[in-house]
């Protein structure tokens, strides 16, 4: 399966990218069927102006944005534990977070 992406100005489509690259992959290899549902292999591509990128591996990190992004935030800490699992959310989100410490 081929995943395609492009960022600039071009004649194709990235589905159009995606079928040609997986027919001429499909050409290449022997004795192999097409799989869209669950394939064994998957090809991603990211097209940058004239310039393609084959992307070998990814490494997924925290979700949200990257770290730096998003401005302080001030987390309230109490005793109970919802304060810290939002905080963890904040963090997750990419957010620096300072804390608040009261206790009634």
């Amino acid at each position: 399966m081929v995943r395609a992406r492009r960022s600039g100005r071009h004649t194709f489509k990235s589905l159009e990218l995606e079928r040609e690259i997986g027919g001429m992959l499909f050409e290449a290899a022997e004795n192999t069927r097409v799989n869209l549902h669950n394939p064994d292999v998957m090809v991603e591509l990211d097209v940058k102006d004239d310039t393609y990128y084959v992307i070998e591996d990814k490494i997924t990190g925290l979700s949200g944005y990257p770290i730096g992004f998003q401005d302080k935030v001030l987390s309230l800490i109490s005793g109970g534990f919802d304060s810290g699992v939002s905080t963890q959310m904040m963090m997750n989100r990419g957010c620096k977070v300072d804390y608040l410490f009261f206790n009634l």
